[in-house]
């Protein structure tokens, strides 16, 4: 395989999902499926999530002949993508990192709060909103909301332990770990109300980290399947180098990669 950029999607960013991600992305990436769920053990360890990342840089690091590559790791994807390289077997192999819209980085905004599913709940209503004009035109944006609402119910308590672990994960210690010795940018829609990036930019200052955050107007927290999703990923794809081929990877040992090449409808 040949590539140069690893993009792994957030959770649920799975099926018709994945594949429009696929289709709208340049030659020369391969963009790996979101979990298809979160996954916590009884003391609320992350290993699955942890597990599926790391499983799906191993494969496509070993299988790639490019010696240093741009990792792009989309919200639930962040956490663990950090972590992997914070790891001393994979700082020679990164070049830059890019977190979209990520997971953990604003722990603080949701860990403080005692009923953090019900703002959380209120949250969503309120990116949502944000959303409305795209809901009637962008019909992949139904259809992730439709995906998510199959696949999220807040009555089940597991499901709400698992939301209430996820919202608090703390990554600064594993950022602050490989910020010095590589190129790190974050990008967030200026109305992202999941994962603010005006708590994440606090949130920076606070731990004396100087990463840059690119706020994109007027849009929300999206499915990079979508047309607001898609601005936040052209800013990310922006300054990888030209390359000839993509690859798809629907799981993290799947062998199979598919050459995809589309515009934006």
């Amino acid at each position: 395989m040949s590539f140069d950029t690893i993009l792994l999607l957030g959770s649920g960013q799975v099926e018709h999902i994945f594949h429009r991600v696929a289709q709208i992305c340049p030659p020369n990436i391969a963009v790996v499926q979101g979990a298809p769920h979160w996954l916590l053990n009884e003391d609320n360890a992350n290993d699955f999530m942890a597990a599926f990342i790391k499983q799906a840089l191993d494969y496509l690091l070993a299988h790639t002949q490019t010696q240093q590559l741009h990792i792009i790791a989309e919200s639930q994807a962040a956490p663990p993508t950090i972590f992997c390289c914070a790891q001393p077997e994979y700082v020679p192999r990164r070049s830059q990192l890019t977190l979209i819209q990520p997971l953990g980085l604003t722990h603080n905004y949701y860990q403080s709060r005692r009923r953090v599913i019900k703002l959380f709940q209120r949250r969503v209503v309120k990116n949502m909103l944000h959303q409305f004009g795209s809901l009637l035109t962008d019909k992949h944006m139904r259809r992730n909301y439709r995906t998510v609402m199959k696949r999220v119910n807040f009555t089940n308590i597991t499901i709400q332990r698992q939301f209430v672990h996820g919202l608090s994960v703390n990554s600064f210690s594993d950022l602050q770990q490989i910020h010095h010795n590589r190129h790190i940018v974050i990008i967030s829609g200026k109305q992202d109300a999941l994962f603010p990036p005006r708590v994440i930019k606090q949130n920076l200052t606070k731990h004396q980290l100087p990463i840059p955050v690119i706020r994109v107007p007027r849009v929300a927290h999206s499915s990079l399947a979508t047309r607001q999703g898609y601005r936040l990923l052209k800013i990310a794809l922006a300054c990888r180098p030209r390359a000839t081929h993509i690859a798809t990877t629907n799981t993290p040992t799947s062998r199979n990669t598919n050459e995809v090449s589309s515009a934006l409808d």
